[in-house]
This record gives C-alpha cells, structure tokens and sequence, in this order.
C-alpha cells in the first residue's frame, strides 16, 4: 500500500495528465475516474483503438462531463463479445462517476 500510495498513483496522475492535460482542474471524482482508465488502459491517445481517449483530451478543458462519460462508455466496443464483464463494467462505473460531476 505505501508503494502503490508513494509511487504507483503520482505515476499514473502524472501519465493522465500527460493524456489529458488539465485533466487535474476536473472534479476530483472525474480525475479519480480518468486516472483509473489510464491505470487500466495506458495514456496513448494515437491509433484507431484510441479514437475515444483522443475526444478525452479534446473535451477535457471544456468539463463536459457528460461527452466525457459518453466516450468511456463508446469505448466499450473494444471489449463486448470478449468474456470481460468485469472490464465492461469498470468502464460503466469510470462514466457513471464522471457524468455525476456535471
């Protein structure tokens, strides 16, 4: 726990705001949930399989929480048909978080 406090969380706020600059002037409970997808997802935004994570960064400096919850719950495509209900899930709690910061 003092590893992934100290070490583990600093790094992936820091790879999130590298993904989504000014992603830290969200709501906590927003930023909480975009640092939870780049934990899971890495902080690339290039690449067909990351259309989503690219509208992230477009809609972040704007707080619209709601585009960004929608584009969390858009990138489930990658994952249905795949036996990963706990990922898909993950991915609905992440947006259900962020939509409630509007």
């Amino acid at each position: 726990m003092v590893v992934f406090r100290g070490n583990t969380i600093p790094r992936f706020m820091k790879e999130t705001l590298q993904a989504f600059p000014k992603a830290d002037q969200l709501h906590p409970d927003a930023f909480g949930a975009l640092v939870s997808l780049v934990f899971n997802r890495g902080g690339s935004v290039s690449g067909e399989r990351r259309s989503e994570m690219l509208n992230i960064r477009n809609l972040v400096p704007s707080k619209n929480y709601k585009a960004i919850a929608q584009e969390i719950i858009d990138m489930k495509r990658l994952w249905y048909g795949k036996g990963l209900d706990g990922l898909l899930k993950r991915r609905d709690e992440e947006a259900a978080l962020i939509k409630a910061c509007a």
